[in-house]
């Protein structure tokens, strides 16, 4: 009996080979290409440069436990920094 890998290894050996290989030369693959939901861009677009959470929930009519939601993952997608406490700065100014 075959062992059950060898189906797999026969069809993607050589793509997992070249993928190896790429990361070791410190190729990450092909660069994925941001989608922006046409609600993201409404709701960035209506904030001013700088904001709060509590602009947040006035512009995008959003409650304040979304609003703390979404400034989180637009800091972690490198969309915002926090410029002091509590205050946010757009970095992306426009976002198509």
């Amino acid at each position: 009996m075959q062992h059950p890998l060898c189906c797999q290894n026969y069809f993607f050996g050589n793509y997992w080979e070249s993928y190896f290989r790429m990361q070791e030369q410190g190729f990450n693959g092909p660069r994925q290409e941001r989608h922006y939901s046409k609600k993201m861009k409404v709701h960035y677009r209506s904030l001013p440069n700088e904001f709060t959470t509590n602009d947040l929930v006035y512009y995008c009519s959003v409650n304040q436990r979304n609003a703390e939601k979404i400034v989180e993952r637009w800091k972690s997608e490198g969309y915002i920094v926090m410029s002091t406490y509590g205050l946010y700065e757009k970095v992306i100014l426009d976002l198509m």
